[in-house]
């Protein structure tokens, strides 16, 4: 229940300072010390495909991917031999495609 009052706080925030930002730095959201700033936001967002249209549910999409991250890190996935498995399978394709 806490953590849909604290998503939806930095939600109805995030709204509302939209009409007000007018730096790319500017913090939109803060998941624990993490925060994510109108600049990232706006690149992520540039990416998409034109047909997604909403900015605001896209960053309530980066705020739950943060949260779950978060939470994995904090269960200790990063210490199971299938994540350090997938991990370095991982670095090793986009080495590679760098490479390339």
């Amino acid at each position: 229940m806490r953590k849909h009052l604290v998503i939806f706080s930095v939600i109805a925030m995030t709204i509302f300072s939209f009409g007000f930002m007018r730096e790319d730095k500017t913090t939109v959201a803060t998941v624990g010390r993490d925060k994510i700033t109108l600049e990232e936001l706006n690149e992520k967002f540039a990416s998409l495909s034109p047909s997604y249209q909403d900015k605001v549910k896209y960053l309530d999409k980066m705020i739950e991917e943060r949260l779950l991250f978060k939470a994995a890190t904090k269960d200790g996935y990063t210490k199971t031999e299938d994540f350090k498995s997938k991990y370095l399978s991982a670095k090793q394709q986009i080495l590679i495609k760098l490479l390339l």
